[in-house]
C-alpha cells in the first residue's frame, strides 16, 4: 500500500532522466557520434570516440572493429593501442593486451598510462615481478603520482613480495 510519504520518492523517480537507470547516455552519445561519422567517415578521432563508447557499453567487437579502421586511416594513432589493450584485458586476453600495449610503448616509452596498463596486464598474466617494476616506473615517471599508484605498488609488494 502506498502512503503519502512515498509520494515525493515516486515523483522523483518519475521525473528522473531515463539515462540514470540505463545506458541512455551512452546510447545518446553513440547516436550523436554516429551522425558525425556519417558526415566524416574517415575521421579517426570520431571513430576512436565511437570505439570508446562501444567499449564502455561492453560491445567489444564493435570497438575493436573501429580500432582496426582507425589503424588503417591513421597508423600513427597511439591512442588506439591503449584502448585495444584495455579491451583485450577486459576480454581476459592478457597476451593480446600485452601485444597492443607494447605497440604504444614502442612509440611512447615514457607513457605513464601505457606503463600503468602494462603493469595491470602483466599482473593478470602472472608476471608479478614485471608488474612491480612497471608500478615503480609509473611512480617515477609521474609528475604527481596518485595515491592509487602508490597503493597499487604496496598491494603488489604485499601480495607478491619484493622478489616476485
Amino acid at each position: 500500500m502506498l502512503r503519502l510519504c512515498h509520494f515525493p520518492v515516486l515523483l522523483l523517480v518519475a521525473l528522473w532522466p531515463a539515462s540514470v537507470f540505463g545506458h541512455g547516455s551512452v546510447h545518446e552519445r553513440l547516436a550523436a557520434v554516429e551522425k558525425q561519422i556519417a558526415k566524416s567517415p574517415e575521421d579517426p578521432s570520431l571513430l576512436l570516440q565511437r570505439a570508446r563508447l562501444h567499449h564502455a557499453h561492453g560491445d567489444h567487437g564493435e570497438a575493436l572493429a573501429d580500432l582496426r579502421t582507425v589503424g588503417r586511416i591513421d597508423p600513427g594513432c597511439v591512442d588506439r593501442w591503449l584502448l585495444e589493450a584495455r579491451i583485450q584485458l577486459a576480454l581476459e586476453k592478457p597476451e593480446s593486451a600485452l601485444e597492443a600495449i607494447e605497440q604504444l610503448l614502442v612509440k611512447e616509452p615514457q607513457s605513464v598510462a601505457g606503463l600503468s596498463l602494462r603493469g595491470q596486464i602483466l599482473e593478470a598474466a602472472g608476471r608479478n615481478a614485471e608488474a612491480i617494476g612497471d608500478a615503480r616506473e609509473v611512480i617515477k615517471q609521474s609528475a604527481e603520482p596518485s595515491l592509487r599508484d602508490h597503493l597499487r605498488l604496496i598491494r603488489l609488494l604485499e601480495t607478491h613480495g619484493e622478489a616476485a
